[in-house]
């Protein structure tokens, strides 16, 4: 039985209350407040007991007492002890126990952290045996907030009492009666396998830097002072990893000047990334742990999601611990709560007392400890960089403005979503600041006396400040525009490279309906909204004329009006019909510009030989100039038939009359008197040019490039040549 979890009530002549000028009601409610986790006087005990000791040769003891089981089945806990064989609390040890706030441990170092033992529990009896000048001491000390109102004190310390020197010394922190009930349901769910996790968590750092000179730790369960030996557990030293590599980098300072710009100083702070491997059963991913005082901080603020989500390095995980003499600096007394400057808190922090404010920023230690990390492991090196492919792309695809994508997205594994809002949230942000800047410079031309001396000086300065905020007003417009067509181009290459999901599905032997999406991007079936649709990728100028898809010749219409004369002769009627009944065909898609030409574009599948339709855009051609109403009489038309699988020799040998472009894009046949005008109209102007889709794709990317390269998104792009960004990989 621990003989400490029974409490042994205060008899004041075997000791005295320690005297404090310090209000601990008002301090523990406005300067050292309750922390915010359960566990924390437990740390701060342990945390203790691994300062007292020295290597493997010492052992800490953390003891549970539980009541049995009630009705419910939850067992109380009545009792928890931390007790290890370090030196025990000398008399120097007392002395900093009695000054709040004694920093001869350390400017970090406050003591403070012990009142949350007040915070949490109403009793902390303490029990060591130490060492002075020879002798060997056994003592007591008891601490509660209850004390307080009538001694003005927190601390009882009894007498020494001198013991044989055999004794080995030894500390025990005994914690009871916990405060608030909030805290009960945590510490009654505590048990010695799930405790063992817990510190195995918190404090792995340590263990892996101390390895193997770590004090051997047990965990033991009590039910009602009796040991249940089934529920033992411990953390050896050989559970202990063993440590791998490690790596010294510096991160320099940032300052925010007084022109508004983050701008970084020669000055800098030396860190250490240590790592170890870790078996499969103790470490499920890669992780960074931030170390302070010898202990992983619970509160870092540090990200390393491109580590984290990194696959096994040969087949294992590993661990890896960031320290650094300023990440103490930057821990409070508190442990694990550090004060680190973002990109955005260094900006504020600017005044009349500050007007540069100076620190390292936390975006600079994260981006450089992956860094370091990715360049020690292959894997975790080619993770990082698809991440980074990755947001490159989204750039790429939606014209984003590059500077700010890397200024506002310290992570590249966050979804698009996030990375849509950062981006999007920014540019509504400036996007109001001009306007408002544009709105300000507006109405203070109110202002203006132009019988002034000054006036076309000053006239000039507004007329300039107008002209720089509009452009940038224009630019995002123009960038959204831009993205809206680089999303269709961007499809149109995955369908043409068959990376759809339903193309790689449909298997051997499959429909090819490639024709289909195409014509869904292009121009939809039935439409007749030219402008809001894709013709652009074929020619600019379509989008402003009127137009049908996939409609029967015999049922087009133009403004209601039918455009096939509806006077035709029984001859005419039955030779439409002796052969494929001619006005039952539909071409893919119609345009029809008022000055009597005519549009017909015609798209095959990827996986059909265009030679044989040659013929087919000639043939509806023919129709609708033979038999088209006078009012839409048609004199000129411009056509296209659009496929991939097919060589200009093919095309060429089905048909001499075609001619290869200069530019060796695509095929074309013109012909004043090239379409056939029936008995009663002379035959029409033809052009008749045949692309392959991915000819077509490239030159729509060269088109809408002429937009992007305006508004280069790339900062090393200086507008020659074209970007590596093109492509889409």
């Amino acid at each position: 039985m621990n003989e400490y979890f029974v409490y042994k009530e205060i008899d004041e002549t075997e000791g005295a209350f320690h005297i404090t000028d310090v209000s601990f009601p008002a301090l523990m409610k406005k300067h050292i407040s309750k922390h915010t986790t359960s566990l924390q006087p437990i740390y701060e005990a342990i945390s203790n007991s691994f300062e007292a000791t020295r290597d493997e040769n010492d052992e800490l003891i953390i003891s549970l007492n539980f009541s049995q089981p009630g009705v419910s089945g939850i067992r109380e806990l009545l009792a928890i002890s931390v007790n290890d064989s370090g030196h025990g609390i000398t008399p120097d040890d007392l002395a900093r126990m009695k000054r709040l706030f004694d920093d001869s441990k350390g400017y970090n170092n406050l003591g403070s952290g012990r009142v949350q033992y007040l915070h949490f529990f109403h009793r902390t009896d303490i029990h060591t045996i130490f060492e002075d000048k020879g002798k060997k001491y056994e003592q007591r000390l008891v601490m509660s907030i209850g004390f307080y109102q009538n001694h003005h004190s927190v601390l009882w310390i009894g007498k020494p009492i001198e013991i044989d020197e055999k004794e080995k010394t030894e500390t025990t922190f005994t914690f009871s009666l916990l405060r608030d009930e909030k805290d009960k349901k945590d510490y009654n769910e505590l048990s010695s396998e799930k405790l063992r996790e817990i510190i195995w968590s918190r404090y792995l750092g340590r263990f892996c830097l101390h390895a193997p000179h770590n004090p051997n730790i047990f965990i033991r369960e009590f039910i009602m002072g009796v040991h249940d030996d089934k529920a033992d557990m411990e953390i050896a030293n050989s559970d202990i990893p063993v440590h791998e590599k490690s790596v010294s980098f510096n991160v320099n300072y940032t300052t925010y000047n007084n022109l508004g710009k983050l701008v970084k100083l020669d000055k800098s702070e030396s860190f250490v990334l240590q790592s170890f491997k870790l078996p499969l059963q103790t470490q499920r991913s890669n992780e960074v742990k931030v170390m302070s005082k010898g202990e992983v901080v619970g509160n870092s603020g540090m990200k390393f999601p491109l580590v984290d989500g990194a696959p096994k390095i040969d087949d294992c995980y590993r661990l890896f611990l960031l320290s650094s003499n300023y990440l103490t600096d930057k821990d409070t007394d508190l442990h694990g709560q550090l004060t680190l400057n973002t990109a955005e808190s260094l900006t504020k922090q600017r005044d009349v007392y500050n007007p540069e404010p100076t620190d390292i920023l936390l975006e600079d230690i994260q981006s450089q400890t992956t860094e370091n990390i990715s360049n020690c492991y292959e894997v975790i090196k080619n993770s990082k960089v698809n991440a980074e492919n990755k947001l490159q792309e989204l750039i790429d695809r939606y014209s984003l403005d590059a500077n700010t994508v890397n200024t506002l997205v310290k992570d590249p594994s966050v979804p698009a979503l996030s990375v849509f809002k950062e981006v999007f949230n920014k540019q509504a942000e400036e996007k109001a600041k001009n306007y408002d800047e544009l709105n300000a410079v507006y109405e203070s031309l109110l202002e203006l006396d132009p019988t002034s001396k000054s006036f076309t000086r000053v006239l000039k300065s507004k007329i300039e400040k107008v002209s720089s905020l509009v452009p940038e007003l224009n630019r995002v417009e123009l960038l959204n525009y831009t993205s809206k067509r680089k999303v269709i181009l961007l499809l149109i290459e995955d369908i043409l490279k068959k990376r759809l999901f339903i193309q790689r599905t449909q298997g051997k032997g499959g429909t090819d309906k490639s024709e289909t999406m195409l014509h869904q991007i292009l121009f939809p079936k039935k439409s007749e909204d030219t402008l809001n649709r894709n013709l652009w990728i074929i020619n600019e100028d379509y989008i402003h004329y009127s137009g049908i898809s996939e409609t029967e010749l015999g049922n087009l219409s133009f403004n209601g009006d039918s455009i096939l004369r509806e006077d035709l002769s029984e001859k005419e009627k039955e030779d439409l019909n002796a052969y494929r009944k001619q006005l039952d065909k539909r071409p893919d898609i119609l345009l029809f510009p008022q000055e009597r030409k005519c549009v017909i574009i015609e798209l095959k599948s990827l996986s059909v030989d265009v030679t044989k339709y040659l013929s087919q855009v000639k043939t509806y051609a023919a129709l609708l100039r033979e038999f088209a109403k006078e009012d839409y009489l048609i004199d000129e038309f411009y056509c296209y038939l659009i496929g991939e699988e097919f060589g200009f020799d093919e095309v060429k040998r089905a048909e001499n009359a075609f001619q290869e472009d200069f530019t060796g894009n695509f095929l074309f046949y013109e012909n004043d008197k090239g379409v056939y005008g029936g008995e009663k109209r002379s035959p029409a102007k033809i052009r008749y040019e045949v692309y392959h889709y991915s000819k077509l794709l490239e030159r729509a990317i060269l088109r809408n490039k002429i937009f992007t390269d305006k508004i280069s998104v790339d900062p090393n792009y200086d507008g020659n040549g074209l970007p590596e960004s093109v492509n889409h990989k």
